[in-house]
């Protein structure tokens, strides 16, 4: 297995460059934006936030000759923003679907997990028809549980997932696994063509998407300013 390291902006150098864009989704609370943020800033957010549409982050990793750009894309877990997922998954090229699975919620986020993929499935595909690769995540792994490596193994294979993989985003176990297991799928698809749109005006919008996305949401938090604002005088 070749492998991949992490990269800083000034370790870069000139070479065949790519984006992958990776979806992360999932139920509200399953830890979706700590996954992103203990695998980009090897850190754990000490309050819960919930995503608000979709937010971003991107990570250089260094693959055999090739620097690869993964933009993450947090798609909030609220219902509100269920009709907008068609847009946010168009493009991506592999998925992370969370779910919690402490002994409290794991039935209920399980169900969550196959909603979602079946949700992705039917928006978007590869070009010979299979649905992009998707991995199971069963996080929160260091609370209480009772889900074997048999019982995830049932769970991939009713939900049709690649793979699937116990990790835990407060310690970080697991995760470096499941994204080198996404990024050999993605890698492997890229190779044999299977993704509709070629790689370089692929790339190109992706990047627009990602820009529309910030700039949708930046106008709405200026809104959400001014709406506070109002009526305020000095």
């Amino acid at each position: 297995m070749a492998s991949i390291q992490s990269l800083t902006s000034s370790s870069t150098q000139q070479q065949r460059e790519c984006l992958y864009k990776v979806l992360v989704i999932g139920d509200m609370g399953t830890g979706k934006t700590s996954l992103i943020q203990r695998y980009i800033h090897d850190s754990f957010p000490s309050l819960y936030k919930p995503t608000i549409g979709v937010d971003f982050a991107t990570k250089l990793i260094q693959y055999e000759d090739t620097l690869i750009r993964l933009q993450f894309w947090d798609i909030s877990g609220q219902e509100r923003f269920a009709n907008m997922t068609r847009v946010y998954y168009r493009d991506s090229h592999g998925a992370f679907i969370v779910y919690d699975c402490s002994s409290k919620r794991k039935d209920e986020t399980f169900s969550g997990a196959l909603r979602w993929k079946k949700d992705l499935d039917s928006k978007l595909l590869l070009d010979n028809g299979q649905p992009i690769p998707a991995i199971l995540l069963a996080n929160k792994s260091d609370l209480e549980n009772t889900l074997t490596t048999q019982q995830l193994q049932g769970q991939v294979k009713k939900g049709k997932f690649a793979s699937g993989f116990k990790i835990s985003v407060k310690n970080g176990d697991g995760i470096d696994t499941a994204l080198n297991s996404l990024l050999m799928s993605i890698v492997s698809n890229e190779r044999h063509s299977l993704y509709l749109i070629p790689m370089i005006q692929r790339d190109q919008e992706v990047r627009n998407l990602a820009s529309e996305e910030e700039e949708n949401i930046d106008k709405k938090n200026q809104r959400r300013i001014r709406r506070l604002t109002d009526g305020i005088c000095c």
